[in-house]
């Protein structure tokens, strides 16, 4: 049951018996887009991020570097071969890796020595978890329940400071603000403090069942659990801990990620949802705020770093998640169908659409997707291609039916003919047939559809898949998964233009502006058949979508079990999913488009999504809202930059500095402001430590509102 995505994202649909009008349905904030991707990473488990550089922990292996300064092509570095990798945080220029039974290693990223690796006097002490903060680092043996502190005086050569039995199976660790938070399998979630003077000692400890992954934001704890929730506690006050929600999802989540406001969700999820943003401007009342459907969604772990978020898709690689990028969605409608819609084709204004259960052919006046109606109906026993052009339709079997549908509340049949396949492609009045048990081409003339005729059988030595008829070239998907493009200028002798191997089949393609459009089977490409003669195969995509295929303006979008994948091909050799629309139906068995929306057939619905979802607004880096201004010299700045922030009234007014992974480092004002308010930054956190060298946000919130800058501090 989609319940989180129908209750949390979605409008309620109002089901009205036999309406025949559409109602709207699913409601998105809006889509994050997905950037490129990096196969081929056995063992990639987490993954942090160092200036453009992806840094992943691989089990049984150690830490490989991926460069992300271009996020659509994503390029892998060096590995170092450590034999073992479970974690990794990265601090300032210094990689800090949960290193099994090594313990925790420290890595220098501006040279890549091999650092130096312990003797191992117990290889059952696995270190599987990991958090860094200031002069601090935490790891977690699972096995034993253990927590091990080490100071970070010299950042490259950990020292042990203190360890502790943590009760209950340890699962992992996070540090805000001095404070260390460890979740427990069995036993909840405890909270540990370290000092040179007092050592660790425990603050806080509560029990529930399956404490998994954790994040820190301002004072409140997100612990996911074994199953689709996630626990909020507010833990200001240590002496009153409070759970103060419970987040019900969809999907187990299998990482957390915080940023200034925002919690990140990395959902453990085959079916179209990688990422989940939730807005914390309240944190006891998380809002849903955005998702991200990635090429594949079963995310082991992610990170979040201003304005890339990469994953670890489990045990395959990176995916990178472009922040600033939003998608505005679809509208959406639908209209309540008699029964399952199992083929549907585009005829001028109509959808055509056929009802096996009902043994129906149902028209739909879609000239407003917004407001679809059923218009006139056929019967049709069985089928088994239905194709049209223009006002004519054939539904093709043995025999063949020519319906008229200039009138689509009353569609005639025009003639019957038997043609020697049953595919089919009809295009300015030719029709041509074939298919998998056929060694040829039937080319019938329907320029008079009352009275059909065969023009030819031409032999062939390939049987096909599919057909497609456009102007003078017919494009065929053979059998034996080639694309063959053949000049039909004298349609009774079609000449062989090319013939092409397409790697991992063609189950079935769209063409526009010489760009044939192919799909097989949760994957899709593009092949540039401009030139006939020599057509360029572009590199294969996996998708959430499968089978039906179709241009909706210059987006591609893709039927799949449970909504529509929207595919940019603007760069055919780096075809992007640019977003998922879930569809609240048993499934989607039929898609069809034109310039301006898409239809779905599934099982109970028709639905349709427009306009096409082809414009992305880029995010800037700076979000000003209506009467508040934030400014930052010298920027990037050392030792000290000046801030300037304008409001409309005098009020109380709240300026604060955080890093990219969320964490509040200074506090510089709060309380009341005249309009214009001078602040400067030392480049300290609030005890007075030297940050490292970096980027930082600056959020200021006043009357109501809120804004933020990026200010970067050199060393």
């Amino acid at each position: 049951m989609m319940k989180y995505w129908s209750i949390v994202f979605a409008a309620l649909v109002i089901m009205a018996g036999a309406a025949s009008f559409a109602q709207d349905c699913l409601e998105y904030s809006h889509f994050i887009r997905s950037r490129g991707h990096l196969e081929g990473l056995p063992g990639a488990c987490r993954v942090d991020l160092w200036n453009d550089t992806a840094c992943i922990a691989r089990e049984q292996v150690g830490l490989t570097l991926i460069d992300i300064s271009d996020p659509d092509h994503p390029v892998e570095g060096e590995t170092l071969e450590i034999g073992q990798g479970f974690d990794v945080c990265v601090q300032g220029d210094v990689a800090y890796l949960a290193a099994g039974y090594y313990k925790l290693l420290a890595i220098d990223l501006t040279t890549l020595a091999m650092p130096m690796i312990p003797d191992v006097t117990d290889s059952s002490w696995s270190a599987r978890s990991l958090a860094v903060e200031g002069n601090l680092a935490c790891i977690l043996i699972r096995d034993h329940g253990v927590l091990m502190v080490y100071g970070l005086d010299d950042p490259l050569a950990p020292e042990l400071l203190a360890q502790t039995e943590v009760f209950g199976s340890a699962m992992d660790v996070a540090m805000d603000e001095g404070l260390i938070y460890v979740t427990k399998d069995t036993e909840g979630l405890s909270i540990y403090q370290y000092s040179h003077d007092t050592g660790l000692q425990e603050r806080f400890d509560q029990f529930f069942n399956f404490g998994r992954e954790i994040a820190v934001l301002d004072g409140f704890a997100y612990v996911s659990d074994i199953g689709p929730l996630v626990r909020i506690f507010d833990v200001r006050d240590l002496d009153d801990v409070q759970l103060v929600a419970e987040l019900e999802t969809d999907w187990p989540v299998s990482d957390l990620a915080t940023g200034p406001d925002r919690l990140y969700l990395y959902l453990d999820n085959w079916d179209g949802h990688g990422l989940t943003v939730m807005d914390l401007s309240d944190p006891t009342q998380p809002r849903p705020l955005a998702l991200e459907a990635s090429y594949t969604s079963h995310f082991a772990s992610g990170v979040v770093r201003g304005d890339l978020a990469c994953a670890v898709p489990r045990d395959l690689g990176i995916q990178v998640i472009d922040l600033r990028y939003e998608v505005s969605p679809p509208s959406c409608s639908q209209l309540p169908a008699p029964a399952r819609i199992d083929w549907m084709v585009m005829a001028d204004e109509c959808a055509v659409a056929f009802l096996p259960d009902l043994e129906l052919i149902q028209l739909y006046d879609v000239s407003d997707p917004a407001t679809m109606v059923a218009a006139g109906s056929l019967a049709q026993p069985v089928m088994a291609d239905l194709v049209a052009d223009g006002s004519l339709a054939l539904m093709v079997d043995f025999p063949t039916r020519v319906v008229d549908l200039s009138d689509i509340q009353n569609p005639v049949e025009l003639s019957t003919f038997e043609p020697a396949a049953d595919r089919a492609t009809l295009d300015n009045g030719l029709a041509f047939f074939g298919d998998q048990n056929y060694w040829g081409l039937d080319v019938w003339d329907l320029t008079d559809p009352a009275h059909p005729q065969r023009l030819a059988e031409v032999p062939t030595d390939r049987q096909y898949r599919w057909l497609l008829a456009d102007g003078d070239r017919l494009y065929l998907g053979t059998r034996t998964f080639e694309l063959e493009i053949h000049d039909i200028t004298d349609p009774t002798s079609p000449t062989l233009l090319s013939r092409t191997e397409v790697d991992h089949g063609v189950s079935i393609a769209d063409l526009r502006d010489g760009m044939l459009a192919v799909s097989y089977w949760y994957t899709m490409r593009m092949i540039d058949v401009s030139d006939p003669t020599v057509p360029v195969v572009y590199p294969i995509q996996d998708t959430a979508g499968r089978g039906e295929i179709a241009f909706m303006g210059d987006d591609v979008c893709m039927a799949g079990p449970i909504g529509v994948t929207l595919m940019d091909v603007t760069d055919p050799a780096a075809v992007m999913q640019r977003a998922f629309i879930p569809l609240d139906d048993a499934a989607t068995y039929a898609l069809v488009a034109n310039e301006e929306a898409f239809f779905v057939g599934g099982a109970e619905n028709l639905w349709s999504g427009y306009p096409a979802c082809g414009v992305g607004v880029a995010v800037p880096e700076q979000l000003p809202e209506v009467g508040l201004r934030l400014t930052a010299s010298p920027n990037p700045f050392n030792p000290k930059v000046w801030l300037s922030l304008e409001l409309p009234v005098t009020g109380e007014a709240e300026v604060s500095v955080y890093d990219l992974a969320g964490r509040r480092v200074a506090d510089l004002h709060h309380g009341p402001a005249e309009t214009r308010l001078y602040l400067t930054w030392d480049g300290c956190d609030h005890r007075g430590r030297a940050m490292p060298a970096g980027v930082y946000l600056v959020r200021a919130m006043a009357s109501g509102e809120a804004i933020s800058h990026k200010i970067a501090l050199v060393r």
